[in-house]
């Protein structure tokens, strides 16, 4: 029933999804898994229907040896997926009713095992707003808000001992890291 109510909005904002569910593009039932989440949500206005996803940009530092720059995520391999190169930032998706700080805490968490307790300090740096076409959703503009956060980790942190590592999620996902100087 949802699915067939979403259908029915996007065709009256005149958005085709006739591509979708083919190659890289997702299906309807995807984006309503997502807005389902709390991955993202539709924004409706006199411009259309945009897809609107926010996400925290985590700028990593280390406490001691901020020299040495900040954290950037090499590639990232789910299992059951291809190696996915990144060589950026760690970002998370906000989920609904989180903040931006609490998805910071919950993506070092996640991706590098490391608790609250090694975070020295954060803060938020900047807000930016990236309107772009979407590869997932082909025809439906999407809006990324970009929450760049300063995260700044103690130096007892075992990965701020070296310069490339590599960590696994609980759901056997694995990530390279480098440390990049300025």
């Amino acid at each position: 029933m949802l699915s067939a109510q979403l259908h029915a909005l996007l065709h009256l904002f005149q958005v085709s999804v006739e591509s979708w569910g083919a190659g890289e593009a997702k299906t309807v039932d995807d984006l309503l898994g997502e807005i389902a989440e709390g991955e993202c949500y539709l924004r409706v206005d006199q411009s259309g229907i945009t897809r609107v996803i926010e996400v925290a940009k985590l700028h990593i530092l280390q406490a001691l040896y901020r020299n040495r720059g900040y954290l950037i995520e090499v590639s990232e391999c789910p299992p059951g997926r291809g190696l996915s190169k990144k060589d950026d930032h760690p970002s998370e998706t906000l989920k609904r009713g989180e903040t931006a700080m609490q998805a910071a805490i919950r993506g070092v968490k996640e991706e590098l095992s490391v608790g609250r307790d090694y975070i020295h300090s954060m803060g938020l740096m900047s807000l930016e707003i990236e309107p772009r076409p979407s590869k997932s959703y082909p025809n439906l503009t999407c809006i990324y808000v970009l929450h760049h956060i300063e995260v700044i980790l103690l130096n007892s942190v075992q990965i701020c001992h070296q310069r490339k590592f590599e960590t696994m999620e609980p759901d056997g996902t694995v990530h390279q890291w480098r440390w990049q100087c300025f």
